[in-house]
């Protein structure tokens, strides 16, 4: 990228703050973690920048949130006040915030990339190479025309869902449904190829997926009115009884 890179930090950080400040964007940047921190690694990078460009960047975003219709539009109605009351002072902690976390990001950037050994997670470097980028480490980065056309291509996927949840109140069950179409095309499109994609798609769900599973379970037991067995019972621990409340 010729020193270029460098650039992506302000700018990405840019746009997840636009969406923490439209309307409140946290979950919704789960599915940027895996895209993003490959990335930042090829550009010289550690996990942890691709981690914080996202983390940061939406949460300062979400701390102006100027006119974030979920937080400040409904906090200011139940305070029968105008939602614009306050807008200055909330742009002024977007700015300099987004500002502080750009420059923050980027000094810590510049610095993994200058000496490598100096990242925080610098233990989990060849584990990380591995994970995030397979094969395609010491490879050329140069992009073909079927992989440009993969990132336009998750560049509309990303206009899609902001449009969806700023304008036409989406949430998660459309978001998913969303990345899934988006996931199909893309990687028919790459031609991965069946076995690849389906290896591909589950690994990604998978850690979703637990917590989902846990959630559901958790979220019918309180309706239920039951709880996990205490253990002091020693005739009951490990059996998995459960006792109303």
């Amino acid at each position: 990228m010729k020193g270029r890179e460098k650039w992506m930090i302000p700018i990405l950080m840019a746009l997840f703050a636009a969406g923490g400040m439209t309307y409140g964007m946290a979950e919704e940047t789960l599915a940027f973690y895996a895209i993003l921190i490959p990335v930042m690694i090829a550009a010289g990078y550690d996990a942890l920048t691709g981690v914080a460009v996202i983390l940061l960047g939406a949460g300062i975003g979400v701390l102006g949130s100027t006119i974030n219709p979920f937080a400040t539009a409904i906090a200011s109605d139940a305070a029968n006040i105008p939602f614009t009351d306050g807008l200055l002072l909330r742009l002024a902690i977007l700015g300099i915030g987004w500002l502080i976390c750009v420059v923050f990001v980027m000094r810590y950037a510049a610095k993994v990339k200058a000496d490598p050994s100096r990242s925080i997670v610098a233990d989990r470097r060849e584990d990380n190479l591995r994970h995030f980028m397979g094969k395609t480490v010491g490879l050329a980065a140069d992009l073909s025309g079927r992989q440009k056309l993969v990132l336009i291509l998750f560049g509309i996927t990303f206009a899609v869902m902001i449009w969806g949840v700023a304008v036409q109140g989406w949430w998660m069950a459309e978001m998913s449904m969303l990345f899934l179409g988006a996931a199909l095309v893309i990687g028919t499109v790459a031609l991965i190829g069946e076995k690849p994609f389906v290896e591909a798609f589950v690994d990604g769900a998978r850690p979703p997926w637990c917590g989902a599973h846990y959630g559901s379970r958790a979220r019918y037991r309180g309706h239920h009115g039951c709880r996990p067995d205490n253990g002091h019972d020693p005739q009951r621990l490990g059996t998995g009884d459960r006792r109303p409340v």
